[in-house]
């Protein structure tokens, strides 16, 4: 036997298809592009109060929207979440949860305090 057929013969006997990871990565792929709808945006957009549109992920506009308040400038991420969400709360009586962007982004739209274009 040659070297290369005994490398790829497997303990149970069976010789292993060099090619194999090859496919099933080619699958992956093919699968992932499936999955997009086509035509379907990449990101989400949302519109503020104020009117101002932002788009992007939801990990993106939540970092625009701090951006945006000069107040929360220097303030970590997760301050101003909270801040806003405490803010939110006591105006409209909906609690806004804080876990990750896209949950906080979705309870402020529930609470009215922006918009989810899409």
């Amino acid at each position: 036997m040659l070297l290369a057929e005994v490398e790829a013969q497997q303990p149970d006997g069976s010789v292993r298809d060099p090619h194999q990871l090859e496919l099933f990565g080619t699958l992956l792929g093919e699968l992932h592009a499936m999955q997009k709808r086509p035509g379907a945006p990449e990101g989400h957009q949302v519109v503020t109060l104020s009117g101002q549109a932002i788009k992007g992920t939801w990990d993106e506009i939540l970092v625009q929207m701090k951006a945006a308040d000069r107040e929360w400038a220097n303030g970590s991420l997760g301050d101003f979440m909270a801040s806003l969400a405490r803010r939110g709360q006591a105006e409209t009586g909906v609690i806004i949860p804080t876990t990750n962007a896209e949950a906080f982004i979705r309870g402020g739209a529930e609470a009215g305090v922006l918009r989810i274009v899409h």
